[in-house]
């Protein structure tokens, strides 16, 4: 008589397909189907594009199966524009001027200004942000245009510039 040796079993899950993320997430971000686990779950989703990552999948009935480990890709998306831009800022009449580019933090991507709410001799310089004030109190609008890049969205904000006598 003979020995009769039964070995485990390679499983067939089902392969997960259709996963997202945005840039600047984490693989632990992305939620894989029941059984699939993040080989190295705190590895970043990358660059925007189709991105292939390690991942292991765990049947639950381990004494008969063995762990399968494929390559899953993720598509990752652009992220919003962690640009930040205070509001308000004010300068005096006849041709002062305040750097609107100290108003804008964080952004990710080139920077441009544009008055659309004018008063009188009013202007900004499109590149530097720099406002310089006309000869008439008042509130000036101004565009700040945050373009995109490969991995992250353009945004628009305004800033509102009050122009005083003092």
């Amino acid at each position: 008589s003979g020995t009769l040796t039964v070995s485990k079993a390679d499983p067939n899950p089902e392969t997960s397909t259709g996963l997202t993320a945005t840039y600047d997430q984490k693989l632990l971000d992305v939620s894989l189907p029941l059984g699939w686990a993040w080989d190295e779950p705190s590895t970043s989703v990358g660059n925007v594009g189709s991105n292939s990552f390690s991942a292991t999948y765990t049947p639950t009935n381990t004494a008969n199966y063995n762990t399968k480990t494929e390559n899953l890709t993720v598509m990752v998306s652009k992220a919003d524009n962690p640009a930040q831009v205070t509001g308000t800022a004010s300068v005096t009449k006849g041709g002062n001027t305040v750097e609107l580019s100290s108003y804008v933090s964080g952004a990710e991507g080139t920077v441009t200004y544009a008055i659309t709410t004018a008063l009188v001799g009013c202007s900004v310089d499109e590149n530097t942000g720099v406002f310089t004030s006309g000869s008439t109190n008042g509130e000036c609008t101004v565009t700040v245009t945050i373009a995109g890049n490969d991995n992250y969205n353009g945004k628009t904000e305004t800033i509102t510039v009050t122009v005083t006598d003092k």
